[in-house]
């Protein structure tokens, strides 16, 4: 499984991540790249080892 933030949870190509980072052991350390992202809206997704999303919770980028 891998971990991606996106603005829209159902579009891989809304990842604000260079890539979704593999989970190991239930965790991911996880570092949006651009600054200018701090304070918007965005989904935290769990994919499968497919890319199909099977979780997802809203965050807010930089909280």
């Amino acid at each position: 499984m891998s971990v991606d933030i996106r603005s829209n949870a159902a579009a891989a190509n809304s990842s604000v991540l260079t890539a979704a980072k593999p989970l190991t052991d239930g965790k991911a350390s996880l570092a949006v790249p651009d600054d200018a992202l701090e304070g918007n809206a965005a989904v935290v997704v769990i994919l499968d080892a497919t890319g199909k999303v099977i979780q997802k919770a809203n965050t807010t980028i930089g909280e």
